[in-house]
């Protein structure tokens, strides 16, 4: 089966410079407490976020889900 990944193995690939990406190093998920664009977080809602974040040209997310309802209805996190 072929790799997935691209590899820079010629000479050329590694000597080419900076590859620059996009990264959004700061979202919310579906449920968390102090920004919730989203409503009530079902399944539905949780395909409809992982469709955009793979829709989308940003390669590198970081979920910032803070303050979120634990199972047993405490809070988590703040």
């Amino acid at each position: 089966m072929p790799d997935a990944q691209p590899h820079l193995t010629t000479k050329k690939d590694t000597q080419r410079g900076s590859i620059w990406r996009k990264w959004d190093l700061h979202i919310h998920a579906p449920g968390t407490k102090l920004s919730n664009a989203f409503g009530q977080a079902s399944d539905a809602v949780w395909t409809a976020f992982i469709t955009q974040l793979e829709a989308s040209d940003v390669q590198v997310f970081g979920i910032t889900d803070y303050c979120r309802d634990a199972p047993g209805g405490t809070t988590v996190g703040g």
